[in-house]
């Protein structure tokens, strides 16, 4: 991943470029349909994770050496549920 996306500067591989598009000069649908959408930037997190983010105490060490593993354990969870009762009983 190594190419840029023009309009919101995604990385992408060049062969998932639009076919009507040059090697030199590639663009790209996936991301932001060639500038169309537009995402307003990240805030900023609360400060007590955002000290774990860029804190050198033992405590955001071990956070960040451990992300992946947060992460993965949370993938699969979810804020709310529809039962489907016919299924269920």
């Amino acid at each position: 991943m190594d190419n840029l996306c023009p309009f919101c500067s995604a990385y992408h591989w060049l062969s998932e470029r639009v076919s009507s598009t040059s090697a030199q000069h590639p663009e790209f649908e996936m991301c932001c349909q060639r500038g169309k959408i537009k995402l307003s930037g990240l805030s900023t997190p609360p400060q007590p994770l955002y000290n774990l983010f860029v804190g050198n105490d033992p405590e955001g060490q071990q956070f960040r050496q451990n992300i992946v593993q947060y992460n993965a354990s949370l993938a699969f969870t979810s804020m709310g549920v529809d039962v489907n009762h016919s299924i269920c009983g």
